[in-house]
């Protein structure tokens, strides 16, 4: 039940973070941001690498749940999103839908998070950055959220007794490699 439960929130406070529209406009043209994901003693690496203001897009993401080991990419580029499966070398691809809310990155316009339940609660510098403070409870979750730019630099959430946080701690401005917004040749289509 626990390890359900956890899943579940997992899957929540993802969704609210990943919090996205199908015109994106970063801030910056190119870049990169580093985040580390924090739950229950345990610390994971999430980067989202993007181009062309956010138009190719990759979201990288290595974690250890319940013992097991996860390496996942995924891809956004041309209307299509890939979900790759870095340990066994396999992806899936499917078609964003026109309007839909499908590109996933860390990337909110201040209308989308109050459309989402968001309120404004302040302002507080983050990394530097002069970031709109907002508030949220999302299916039982409550959340609370840095956004820079719309860009989100710092998230803290708690739901069920078990607390998370996702927090930036470096933001780039050099262009990713290439090879990141690719499916690699060795990589079989499920």
């Amino acid at each position: 039940m626990k390890k359900t439960s956890l899943i579940l929130i997992l899957g929540i406070i993802l969704n609210t973070a990943l919090l996205a529209q199908t015109s994106v406009n970063y801030p910056m043209k190119r870049g990169s941001i580093a985040y580390t994901m924090s739950m229950m003693g345990s610390n994971s690496p999430i980067t989202i690498y993007f181009d062309d203001n956010g138009n190719k897009q990759c979201t990288e993401t290595k974690m250890e749940m319940f013992g097991t080991k996860m390496h996942n990419r995924s891809i956004t580029k041309n209307n299509k999103f890939y979900n790759l499966d870095m340990t066994l070398k396999t992806y899936t691809e499917s078609e964003l839908l026109t309007g839909n809310s499908q590109k996933m990155n860390f990337y909110s316009t201040d209308e989308a998070l109050t459309k989402e339940g968001a309120t404004k609660i302040g302002d507080e510098e983050f990394l530097g950055k002069n970031c709109q403070v907002y508030s949220m409870n999302k299916d039982g979750a409550d959340i609370k959220l840095w956004v820079w730019q719309g860009l989100m630099l710092k998230m803290e959430t708690s739901a069920q007794g078990m607390t998370m946080s996702m927090i930036a701690t470096t933001i780039s401005e050099s262009a990713p490699d290439a090879a990141l917004f690719e499916i690699p040749s060795d990589f079989t289509k499920k």
